[in-house]
């Protein structure tokens, strides 16, 4: 029926229809997140099954091809985040926020709680810097190999120190612990300052 609806439009027409990005309904999370009596095992098969149904039946489908273009990109995985909820708001982030500016996508998803459990950023302290997060924000989402150094790493890596998450509230925040961040000067790119 899709289809057949394009047949009588000109190319250009077509085209604005495709990349047509007026409001999807909203993307509340599937049923099961309310209810106590599911494990999160479930909760995240549940997600699953409610993401593949919204990408095949939303009227602008383009949305979700952006989702899962961001979430193929900016790779987590719920065997290491543990949370269904914690991976159905870095849908929501990918969804509501994965048209516009590359870096605010990109700021917004470095305090995303999924992503700092996934690459270890989450115990990330003063005194111990963990530099996994640091090195695959700029490896595999920004500056690609080869663009920076292995002191540009422990740079970032020192200063993300104290940006974690507060697993002490449900569902999981972000929370930045002045405390645990370390407020030495780094040089990084070549810039010295209390990153």
């Amino acid at each position: 029926a899709e289809i057949a609806s394009f047949t009588p439009m000109d190319l250009p027409a077509i085209v604005d229809a495709l990349l047509d990005f007026a409001p999807n309904p909203a993307d509340p999370p599937p049923a099961s997140f309310a209810d106590p009596d599911k494990g999160d095992w479930e909760r995240m098969q549940d997600l699953i099954q409610w993401w593949l149904d919204r990408m095949a039946t939303v009227p602008h489908p383009l949305q979700e091809k952006v989702a899962l273009f961001w979430h193929g990109h900016f790779a987590t995985q719920y065997s290491k985040v543990g949370s269904a909820k914690d991976m159905y708001d870095q849908n929501h982030l990918f969804r509501t926020a994965g048209t516009g500016s590359f870096e605010a996508l990109v700021q917004q998803m470095s305090l995303q709680v999924a992503m700092l459990i996934y690459l270890d950023n989450d115990p990330n302290s003063k005194g111990s810097p963990n530099e996994n997060f640091a090195r695959e924000l700029m490896e595999l989402f920004t500056l690609g190999v080869n663009q920076y150094t292995q002191a540009d790493v422990v740079a970032s890596a020192k200063a993300w120190t104290g940006h974690n998450v507060d697993y002490n509230v449900e569902p999981h925040v972000y929370r930045f612990y002045p405390e645990r961040h370390d407020t030495t000067v780094k040089s990084f790119m070549g810039t010295a300052q209390n990153w």
